[in-house]
């Protein structure tokens, strides 16, 4: 209740009322204004949230932003580090528009002459760089793929590996029709492979020497992501091609047909590959059966042993070919598998048989 004092109520602010009500009001509003306050201050902090939100948003753009101009910059690094006359080119032409702006100043228009003199030695320099990296020098770039066989040249004959580009140089190996060779990269003109054989030898081939399917896949490794795909391993043909002789293939065409809008859509068919039956009388029966164990990161780190996954693998047959080894693989589960919490895709596994060379270390994945 409100205090009183000479026939007055004071309220909880000190001030003297006439009325107990109005006082009793202000005690009232004493405890509804920390509920208040708190409103106060919660409302300002959600006020603060667009804003938050809106430099959190700038935060990411400058964040992105640097890494792709620190990217874009790696990368013109890397084509200066191997093309490294078209930028010399360039210094050079600036230097001489310097050259004549500082010690022919007295010349009228000299400052127009000067940048004429750098436009002029900057294109007709260009074209002179990009015609000796596109026809001369052996200077290549790393190739978007890195593997292929070897076909017969337009007149028949082997292609034959040189010391030097444009078939300069010695003569050093005759490759053989099917032959994989490892492509290490191509010219700027993209006409001529530097690559190295099955033997170890390195140097040049031309682009006849390729399948003509090889022209779409033709592009260079490095890119605007700030990096190159030298040290990667790129998806080759060769995997298909040894499908097409040991397996009996269908799909893989392409189909086009009407769009849901209207228009033409054009896609490529899903490959289906079942073993030959001309493969499997090559083959040598194994029948070895072997579980899938298994343990997961949690469990591994708190010294769980591996356990049997349900999955149980075969290796029903061999078949050792000349230029490939093929196993057939089968596997079943071996104990009642429950989806819980919706459909679950219990096939993913099929994907992660990978076969290593122990004596290459190269490593094959397993189709099913």
């Amino acid at each position: 209740m409100p205090a009183e004092k000479d026939g007055k109520y004071i309220g909880a602010n000190g001030v003297e009322y006439e009325s107990r009500h109005f006082a009793a009001q202000t005690l009232k509003g004493d405890f509804g204004g920390g509920g208040a306050a708190a409103t106060g201050f919660l409302g300002n902090l959600l006020a603060l949230v667009p804003l938050l939100i809106f430099l959190a948003f700038i935060g990411f753009f400058v964040l992105v932003s640097i890494y792709f101009i620190i990217a874009a910059a790696h990368s013109l690094w890397m084509i200066a580090k191997i093309l490294y006359l078209f930028p010399l080119m360039f210094i050079v032409a600036f230097a001489v528009s310097v050259f004549l702006r500082i010690f022919f100043r007295r010349i009228p228009f000299i400052k127009l002459l000067s940048f004429l003199a750098f436009v002029v030695m900057s294109v007709f320099g260009f074209i002179g760089v990009h015609n000796y990296y596109s026809k001369v020098s052996n200077t290549y770039l790393s190739s978007v793929y890195s593997s292929d066989f070897i076909q017969a040249m337009p007149d028949g004959s082997l292609p034959v590996v040189y010391e030097k580009r444009g078939q300069k140089g010695n003569v050093l190996a005759e490759l053989s029709l099917d032959e994989k060779v490892q492509v290490n990269g191509i010219t700027l003109n993209r006409q001529k492979y530097n690559i190295t054989t099955n033997a170890g030898i390195t140097g040049w081939l031309v682009r006849e020497a390729f399948p003509e399917d090889a022209a779409s896949m033709l592009a260079f490794a490095i890119s605007l992501n700030g990096g190159d795909s030298e040290d990667d391993i790129a998806v080759d043909r060769q995997y298909r091609r040894l499908m097409e002789q040991y397996m009996d293939v269908t799909g893989g065409e392409k189909v086009t047909t009407r769009g849901p809008f209207g228009g033409q859509v054009t896609y490529t068919t899903q490959i289906q590959a079942v073993i030959s039956p001309n493969t499997l009388n090559r083959s040598i029966r194994v029948n070895a059966q072997a579980p899938i164990i298994r343990v997961s990161a949690p469990l591994y780190k708190k010294g769980a042993e591996l356990e049997d996954s349900g999955v149980a693998v075969s290796l029903s047959n061999i078949v050792y070919a000349d230029d490939c080894t093929i196993l057939y693989l089968t596997a079943e589960y071996t104990t009642e598998r429950t989806i819980i919490r919706g459909a679950s895709n219990m096939n993913a596994w099929k994907n992660g048989f990978v076969v290593t060379d122990l004596t290459t270390g190269e490593r094959w994945p397993m189709y099913h």
